[in-house]
This record gives structure tokens, sequence and C-alpha cells, in this order.
């Protein structure tokens, strides 16, 4: 399936790269989640229309701009426009885990859904697509402080992971909550 086909719009997003933070759009069908296109784009490089940003003091034109899959640290979505779903979510095959996880500068707080029985650690120890979506997430480091509801991370980036435990300093809800801090 391409994604940049016909029935494709451009999906606002923000990608951080071992080289520096660029936003643009992502050509994604609107039915499908920005993870399923991430993984459904094919090739080793995401290309993102409209690019806003700089790596390294390396401003972008106004071209498209093809960014490879394996640099990028994670992805955010831009807006709050969700796609649709194709089919109900099943709660009694997943369930949501909490992590804390090290990307290089970059600390993300948040859940991964694993199956019943299963544990934060075999989401990034499967093979596969190189995306793992972190739900309810707080991401901390080099100029960026920001609570999303989704972000996708590179599991390839991930230099540790750590489940959170309910009595854990870090499991507090606070920290885990998409909204302004108080």
């Amino acid at each position: 399936m391409n994604v940049g086909s016909a029935g494709s719009e451009g999906r606002p997003i923000r990608v951080q790269t071992t080289f520096g933070r660029v936003g643009g759009l992502l050509a994604c069908n609107p039915m499908l989640r920005t993870l399923d296109c991430l993984h459904l784009a094919g090739g080793d490089f995401l290309t993102i229309s409209e690019p806003e940003g700089e790596f390294d003091g390396w401003p972008f034109g106004s071209g498209p701009l093809t960014i490879r899959k394996s640099a990028v640290l994670f992805i955010t979505e831009q807006s709050d426009a969700a796609p649709i779903r194709t089919r109900p979510a099943d709660p009694g095959l997943y369930h949501r885990a909490p992590v804390v996880l090290r990307l290089g500068n970059f600390v993300v707080r948040g859940f991964v859904h694993v199956p019943e029985g299963g544990t934060p650690h075999s989401r990034f120890h499967q093979d596969g697509p190189p995306f793992v979506a972190v739900t309810s997430a707080a991401v901390l480091g080099p100029n960026a402080e920001l609570a999303v509801p989704f972000i996708a991370v590179n599991r390839l980036h991930v230099c540790a992971a750590q489940a959170m435990l309910t009595d854990s300093p870090l499991g507090e809800p606070e920290l885990l909550a998409v909204g302004p801090r108080p």
C-alpha cells in the first residue's frame, strides 16, 4: 500500500532526529493512524513536505525534505485531528503499561500497549517496524518540554526502558497527564 497515493493528505507532524527538529506534512491516508503511515512508508526514508526547522544550523528550503528513518528519535502529531478508526479496539487484547524511556538526551514517560500478560520490555525486543506508540506521553529534553496524546518512538534509539510501578515517584499521575503543568 502506498501511503502517499490518491486519498492521502498531509498530516502535520514534528520529527525529532539526532541532528535537530523539523515540522512538516507527512503524506498519510486519513483512514490510517500516524504509526501505520510511518510503518507503511516504504524504504529507509520519510519524506516531509513543507519542512520548517533546522538541523544543526542548516535551514531548510521550500521543497520536500527526505529524512532517514534510522536518524529519527521520535515523531509527534501536530494536530488534534484523529484518524477515523476502521475497527474498534478490543480492550481485552491489550493493556496500558506505564514506562519511562531514555532516547539520547530525551526522557519520555507514558504508556505502551502490551498483550495481556506481556511486559513493556517485550515491545522493544520484538522484530518488525522500528516505531512503537507511546500514549499519554510527557517528553523532556533539550529545548523540549511537552505533553502529547501520542508519540511514535524509534525503538532503535531507546537507550533504556523501565516499567513504572504505581508506587514509584516516576509513576505519579501528574507526570503522565497530558496538558499544562500546574
